[in-house]
């Protein structure tokens, strides 16, 4: 009975130990690429939010309201006013604020 308890107490911490490791290689896994924590490899020399103002490009995911788009081969992680957009037409940035990037439909 003893032996099974001190069994189960360490198979559990191993188990813990195991997700804890993951974690923090998920974390640092960039960096042995050469990014840091938390960077993704498309964002590393990718433009500040704030010049993004203004420019065009290509819905890469259907905007409903929230996706992704593309601008001169970069991927940007956007949000609509609430219309939804499809895959593959072009937005434009009319807002930003902080790491988020507002856009709607170009219409023409």
């Amino acid at each position: 009975m003893v032996i099974a308890a001190i069994s189960a107490v360490l198979l559990i911490l191993a188990l813990i130990a195991f997700n804890l490791l993951a974690c923090e290689l998920n974390s640092w896994s960039g960096v042995l690429n050469g990014f840091g924590p938390g960077e993704s490899k498309s964002r590393k020399d990718a433009k500040p939010n704030d010049t993004l103002f203004g420019q065009i490009g290509i819905a890469t995911t259907n905007l409903l309201p929230s996706g992704r788009m593309e601008i001169d081969g970069e991927l940007f992680d956007v949000v609509t006013r609430g219309e939804p957009v499809d895959r593959g037409e072009m937005v434009e940035v009319i807002e930003t604020h902080a790491n988020r990037v507002v856009v709607r439909r170009v219409q023409g």
